[in-house]
Protein backbone atom coordinates (compact mmCIF):
# COMPACT_ATOMS: atom_id res chain seq x y z
CA UNK A 1 0.00 0.00 0.00
CA UNK A 2 2.94 2.64 1.20
CA UNK A 3 4.42 2.74 -2.46
CA UNK A 4 1.29 3.81 -4.51
CA UNK A 5 0.47 6.13 -1.55
CA UNK A 6 3.91 7.53 -2.32
CA UNK A 7 3.33 7.30 -6.08
CA UNK A 8 0.35 9.34 -5.67
CA UNK A 9 2.14 11.76 -2.97
CA UNK A 10 5.34 12.08 -5.72
CA UNK A 11 2.80 12.87 -8.44
CA UNK A 12 1.36 15.68 -6.90
CA UNK A 13 4.23 17.23 -5.39
CA UNK A 14 5.85 16.94 -9.11
CA UNK A 15 2.78 18.46 -10.68
CA UNK A 16 2.52 21.16 -7.61
CA UNK A 17 6.04 22.02 -8.07
CA UNK A 18 6.44 21.52 -4.24
CA UNK A 19 9.97 20.15 -2.86
CA UNK A 20 9.57 17.33 -0.23
CA UNK A 21 12.18 19.64 2.25
CA UNK A 22 9.32 21.83 2.27
CA UNK A 23 6.93 19.11 3.35
CA UNK A 24 9.52 18.32 5.45
CA UNK A 25 9.26 21.23 6.74
CA UNK A 26 5.39 21.62 6.99
CA UNK A 27 5.00 18.30 8.95
CA UNK A 28 8.37 19.17 11.35
CA UNK A 29 9.99 16.21 10.59
CA UNK A 30 13.59 15.27 9.33
CA UNK A 31 14.83 14.15 5.73
CA UNK A 32 15.31 10.80 7.24
CA UNK A 33 11.98 10.39 8.28
CA UNK A 34 10.50 10.66 4.78
CA UNK A 35 13.34 8.96 3.50
CA UNK A 36 12.10 5.69 6.00
CA UNK A 37 8.91 5.92 4.70
CA UNK A 38 9.60 6.03 1.42
CA UNK A 39 11.63 2.96 1.34
CA UNK A 40 8.64 0.79 3.15
CA UNK A 41 10.64 1.00 6.90
CA UNK A 42 8.08 2.48 8.91
CA UNK A 43 4.49 3.10 8.11
CA UNK A 44 4.57 5.71 10.70
CA UNK A 45 3.45 8.36 7.85
CA UNK A 46 -0.11 7.31 8.27
CA UNK A 47 -0.23 9.22 11.16
CA UNK A 48 0.52 12.41 9.03
CA UNK A 49 -1.65 11.17 6.39
CA UNK A 50 -4.03 14.49 6.81
CA UNK A 51 -1.45 17.05 7.14
CA UNK A 52 0.80 15.44 3.80
CA UNK A 53 -3.34 15.48 2.27
CA UNK A 54 -3.68 19.22 3.47
CA UNK A 55 -0.31 19.97 2.18
CA UNK A 56 -1.04 18.68 -1.29
CA UNK A 57 -5.16 19.96 -1.26
CA UNK A 58 -6.43 16.32 -2.00
CA UNK A 59 -8.29 14.04 0.70
CA UNK A 60 -6.16 11.41 2.94
CA UNK A 61 -9.07 8.92 1.36
CA UNK A 62 -7.09 9.97 -2.51
CA UNK A 63 -3.94 9.32 -0.88
CA UNK A 64 -4.53 6.24 0.41
CA UNK A 65 -6.93 4.89 -2.12
CA UNK A 66 -6.38 6.62 -5.03
CA UNK A 67 -9.86 8.15 -5.31
CA UNK A 68 -11.69 10.56 -4.34
CA UNK A 69 -15.23 11.09 -4.47
CA UNK A 70 -17.01 13.72 -6.96
CA UNK A 71 -18.35 15.72 -4.27
CA UNK A 72 -15.12 16.67 -2.14
CA UNK A 73 -13.08 16.87 -4.89
CA UNK A 74 -16.23 19.73 -5.82
CA UNK A 75 -16.39 21.21 -2.49
CA UNK A 76 -12.63 21.26 -2.95
CA UNK A 77 -12.50 23.32 -6.02
CA UNK A 78 -15.48 25.66 -4.52
CA UNK A 79 -13.30 26.74 -1.85
CA UNK A 80 -10.79 27.13 -3.68
CA UNK A 81 -12.70 30.03 -6.24
CA UNK A 82 -14.38 31.27 -3.31
CA UNK A 83 -10.82 32.44 -1.78
CA UNK A 84 -9.40 33.41 -5.15
CA UNK A 85 -12.75 35.38 -5.60
CA UNK A 86 -12.36 36.86 -1.95
CA UNK A 87 -9.06 38.20 -2.89
CA UNK A 88 -9.93 39.63 -5.65
CA UNK A 89 -12.79 41.73 -5.01
CA UNK A 90 -10.46 43.13 -2.03
CA UNK A 91 -7.62 44.33 -4.69
CA UNK A 92 -8.40 47.57 -6.91
CA UNK A 93 -9.52 47.68 -10.02
CA UNK A 94 -6.07 48.96 -11.60
CA UNK A 95 -4.72 45.82 -9.29
CA UNK A 96 -7.19 43.62 -10.49
CA UNK A 97 -6.25 44.40 -14.15
CA UNK A 98 -2.86 43.85 -13.41
CA UNK A 99 -3.62 40.30 -11.93
CA UNK A 100 -5.73 39.29 -14.81
CA UNK A 101 -3.14 39.67 -16.69
CA UNK A 102 -1.07 38.04 -14.53
CA UNK A 103 -3.23 34.87 -14.54
CA UNK A 104 -3.70 34.92 -18.24
CA UNK A 105 0.15 34.66 -18.47
CA UNK A 106 0.13 32.06 -15.94
CA UNK A 107 -2.55 29.90 -17.31
CA UNK A 108 -1.01 30.06 -20.87
CA UNK A 109 2.65 28.90 -19.69
CA UNK A 110 0.81 25.88 -18.19
CA UNK A 111 -1.04 25.18 -21.50
CA UNK A 112 2.18 25.06 -23.07
CA UNK A 113 4.20 23.03 -20.94
CA UNK A 114 4.99 19.82 -22.37
CA UNK A 115 3.97 16.87 -20.76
Amino acid sequence: MSSEVFERIDHLMMSQRKKIKDLNNYLGLKQSTYDNWRRGKSESFMKHIDKIAEYLNVSPNYLICGSDSIETMKSRRQLMEDELLGMFRSISEKDANTLLNLATVFVSSLNSTPC
